[in-house]
């Protein structure tokens, strides 16, 4: 397959950064719509916060693995900085908010009445699964991220392996020479 042109991938890498954008600014606006009505003291409000949050995590996720790709792509080495810093900061609170979400979900459970018990039931289940899922691809785009990075980094010149003909399989009693970089 052959790799696109440059003015191919800048109007892709842009489209695809305009996408990006529209999710997070989507996802940015029904969190402060959110935060508006705080009341962080109300255990339901928190329940149901979190449960809120956690069917954000699809579009916000989405956005950031677009994010990725196109840094990746186009070699933009900060933003894989700050794709793999902001994904891992975003595992560790998602991680954080889970332990408070089952907390207050095994504080409001005495308080649902019982015919509501198994959609509160229903609705705790899907938000700890969301939430381990969302922390589980918050670490695999970090460590992708990194991974991109590292890969784009200038390499350190240093000692060439060359192995006998035939390859590294090859029988061969001397094995491996090590010579200095040209």
């Amino acid at each position: 397959m052959t790799e696109p042109s440059t003015p191919v991938r800048r109007r892709l890498c842009q489209a695809a950064y305009l996408v990006s954008f529209f999710l997070l600014a989507t996802v940015a606006a029904e969190l402060a719509g959110l935060l508006a009505s705080a009341d962080i003291s109300n255990v339901r409000w928190r329940f149901g916060a979190f449960g809120f949050l956690a069917a954000q995590l699809g579009p916000l996720l989405l956005a950031i693995l677009l994010s990725l790709w196109v840094a990746t792509v186009s070699d933009g080495r900060v933003l894989l900085v700050v794709i793999m810093a902001g994904s891992l900061l975003a595992a560790l609170a998602l991680a954080v908010g889970l332990a408070l979400y089952l907390l207050d979900a095994l504080e409001t459970r005495n308080s649902v009445p019982l015919q509501l018990q198994a959609a509160f039931r229903t609705a705790a289940i899907k938000g700890v699964l969301q939430g381990i899922i969302g922390t589980a691809a918050f670490l695999g785009i970090s460590v992708a991220a990194r991974r991109a990075w590292l890969d784009g980094r200038p390499r350190k010149r240093g000692a060439v392996v060359a192995y006998p003909p035939g390859g590294a399989s090859a029988q061969s009693d001397q094995g491996p020479t090590v010579r200095p970089a040209p």
